[in-house]
C-alpha cells in the first residue's frame, strides 16, 4: 500500500511540475518564499545552513549533518538528487522519511500550490516538504543543500545561519556561465549580509569572487588554503584519512577519518569540520575533537565511490561533471590500480559527455556506453551513437541501447577477465540515476541469490 502511494504521489509530482520554470533572479527564492509564508513560514523555526557549490556538495552536508548529530542536535538534511526514491532527500538524523508520509505530504502541497500565483518548481515542492517534515519532528539545524545554488537557486528563499561554498568548477554553464568567475559569482548568491561564510579550496579566479563578495556583504569568511588547511591525505578502499588545521582557532587535529571513499573526499569533510567549528565559534554548538571524530565516522553517502561485494565487485561513484570524473579516475589509478575496468558510462544530454568520457575512457578495459534511466534528459540512441564514436578515440567503447543491457555487458566482461586470472573491477558512472537504478538492480539479484540459497541476505 505504502509503494502504490508513493508512485501516485510520485507521478502527480512529475505532473504537477512539468511546465517550464522561470528561475531568472530572483524568481525562485521569491516563488518559494511565497510557498514557505502560505504554509505558516515553517523554516523560520530552524536553524539552516544552505550550502552550494559545484562538486562535492552532497557529501559536505552529510559530513556537517553528521557532526551536528553527534553533538546531541536533532538534524534535519535535505540533498539531492536521490538514488532510487524521493524519500532519500529528507533524513532526520540519518533516517529518511517513510514512503506513506511522504506521499501524504506531497499530495497535501500540490493541492495547496494549486491556489498559488506562481506555480513551485519540483525542487521547491520537496524543499517545503523537507522543512515541513523536519519541524514537525523536532529538527533544530537543517542543513540544505542548493540545486543550481546562488541567485537562480531555491535556497534563497532562507536566511541561513551559515553558508557553505564548496568547490566551483565549470557546470550548467548554459545557465551560469561558461568561466569559473562567472560560476562563482552566481553561487555567490548564497553570502548574505553580515552572515559568516565558509569556503573549501578555490581556483584562484573563483575565491577572489567570493572574497570580494564576502568583504562587499561584510559576511566574515574562512577560506579552505588561507585559514584552514588539509594534508596528510591518505586514500583507502572505503575510507579516507587526513588531517586539518585551523590556525584562526589553534585547532591541529591529526588522521582524521572518514568513511567516505576519494582523495576528494578529505576536502569536503574538512569544509564540513570548517563549518561545524564556524557554528561553534559563534557558540551555536558544543564541539569537541572527539564529536568531530565520531561525527565523521557516522557520515554514510551511497553512490559515491561505493563497493557492493559480489563476481565481479561494482563500484558505484555519482560523478557527472569532468571535476567528478576525474576525481573518480584519481581513485581507479591509486586504490584500484591493479584492476582491470569495466566501464559502465551513461551521462545525460545536457552535461560534458565529452569531458566525462575523456577522463575515464582511457583508463577502461572496455566502456559501454548508454542512456541514463531518464528520457527526458537522456537523449537518442542517435546522439549515443554519436557520442560512441568521439568516445572510442580514447579506448574500446561499445554501445548498449539500455542501461541494464550495459551493466550485464560489463559484468560478463569483467568475469571473462577473472576466468582468465586478472583482477577485474565493473564502474558504474556518469549519472546519480544511473548508479541508483544499477545499485536497485544488484541488489535484488542478490537478493534473489542468497534466497535461493536459503543464505543470509547481506550485500556491502
Amino acid at each position: 500500500m505504502s509503494r502504490r502511494a508513493y508512485e501516485r504521489a510520485e507521478a502527480a509530482l512529475h505532473a504537477f511540475t512539468r511546465t517550464a520554470i522561470d528561475n531568472t533572479p530572483p524568481r525562485a527564492g521569491h516563488r518559494l518564499r511565497a510557498f514557505l509564508d502560505a504554509r505558516g513560514a515553517p523554516d523560520r523555526r530552524l536553524q539552516i545552513v544552505v550550502v552550494v557549490g559545484t562538486v562535492g556538495k552532497g557529501s559536505t552536508a552529510t559530513c556537517l549533518a553528521s557532526i551536528l548529530r553527534a553533538c546531541g542536535e536533532t538534524v534535519g538534511l535535505f540533498t539531492g538528487p536521490h538514488l532510487a526514491r524521493y524519500t532519500e532527500r529528507a533524513q532526520v538524523n540519518g533516517r529518511a522519511v517513510s514512503m506513506k508520509a511522504w506521499a501524504r505530504q506531497i499530495t497535501d502541497l500540490l493541492q495547496a500550490a494549486e491556489t498559488l500565483p506562481d506555480r513551485p518548481s519540483l525542487l521547491e515542492v520537496l524543499a517545503v516538504a523537507a522543512v515541513e517534515w523536519f519541524v514537525d519532528r523536532g529538527v533544530r539545524w537543517a542543513v540544505m543543500e542548493a540545486g543550481v545554488g546562488g541567485h537562480r537557486d531555491h535556497t534563497m528563499a532562507f536566511a541561513p545561519v551559515l553558508s557553505v561554498i564548496t568547490r566551483i568548477d565549470i557546470d550548467h554553464a548554459d545557465l551560469l556561465g561558461d568561466t569559473i568567475a562567472a560560476i562563482a559569482h552566481e553561487k555567490c548568491g548564497a553570502v548574505r549580509a553580515g552572515t559568516s561564510v565558509v569556503s573549501g579550496v578555490q581556483t584562484a579566479d573563483a575565491a577572489a569572487v567570493i572574497t570580494a563578495r564576502a568583504n562587499e556583504a561584510v559576511a566574515p569568511l574562512w577560506l579552505g588554503g588561507r585559514d584552514v588547511h588539509v594534508g596528510g591525505v591518505v586514500p583507502l578502499a572505503a575510507a579516507t584519512r587526513f588531517d586539518y588545521s585551523c590556525a584562526l582557532l589553534g585547532v591541529d587535529w591529526q588522521a582524521l577519518r572518514v568513511p567516505l571513499a576519494g582523495a576528494h573526499q578529505a576536502e569536503n569533510a574538512a569544509l564540513a569540520v570548517t563549518a561545524a567549528l564556524r557554528l561553534w565559534a559563534h557558540g551555536r554548538v558544543l564541539l569537541s575533537e572527539g564529536k568531530v571524530r565520531r561525527g565523521l565516522s557516522l557520515a554514510r553517502f551511497p553512490g559515491r565511490l561505493e563497493v557492493l561485494g559480489g563476481v565481479p565487485e561494482v563500484l558505484l561513484d555519482g560523478a557527472h561533471q569532468p571535476v567528478g570524473a576525474r576525481a573518480l579516475r584519481v581513485a581507479l589509478d591509486t586504490v584500484y590500480a591493479s584492476r582491470d575496468v569495466f566501464l559502465v558510462l551513461g551521462v545525460f544530454t545536457d552535461k560534458d559527455r565529452d569531458g566525462i568520457a575523456a577522463a575515464l575512457v582511457g583508463r577502461a578495459a572496455r566502456t559501454f556506453v548508454t542512456l541514463p534511466p531518464w528520457a527526458d534528459r537522456a537523449g537518442d540512441v542517435a546522439a549515443l551513437e554519436d557520442w560512441a564514436v568521439r568516445a572510442a578515440g580514447r579506448g574500446r567503447v561499445e554501445l548498449a541501447p539500455t542501461w541494464e543491457q550495459a551493466l550485464e555487458a560489463a559484468r560478463d566482461a569483467a568475469r571473462e577477465a577473472m576466468g582468465a586470472g586478472r583482477s577485474a573491477l565493473v564502474v558504474v558512472t556518469g549519472s546519480l540515476y544511473l548508479v541508483g537504478a544499477a545499485r536497485e538492480r544488484l541488489f535484488c539479484l542478490h537478493l534473489r541469490r542468497m534466497s535461493a540459497k536459503g543464505a543470509a541476505a547481506t550485500y556491502v
